[in-house]
């Protein structure tokens, strides 16, 4: 029996097939079975072993993406001017406001 395993990157392994990795790294069984089992990369299960051993915790970090270059009250203020004036233009709107963006 021939077996094909598509690779799936950790980041987008559900969280399912994360506690199902710790559980059977748990249990002592081959990293292989596992990687067959679930049909994901060794590296993953390798990734989701290692993290959980680590970190106690097999569920990703949230990610929160890039910080905001505006202060919180640059944001006020576009967004009131926005509500202001609707149809404002971006250049418009850096103009009015002496935004450096």
């Amino acid at each position: 029996m021939i077996y094909f395993s598509v690779l799936v990157d950790v980041w987008a392994t559900n969280n399912k097939t994360r506690e199902n990795i710790v559980l059977a790294m748990r249990r002592k069984e081959k990293r292989s079975s596992i990687s067959l089992w679930l049909n994901v990369s060794l590296s993953t299960v390798d990734k989701v072993w290692r993290k959980f051993r680590e970190t106690g915790a097999y569920l990703p970090i949230p990610y929160t993406g890039r910080k905001s270059v505006l202060t919180a009250e640059q944001d006020q203020q576009i967004r009131a001017k926005i509500a202001q004036t609707p149809d404002i233009t971006l250049n418009e709107l850096r103009e009015e406001l002496s935004l450096d963006l």
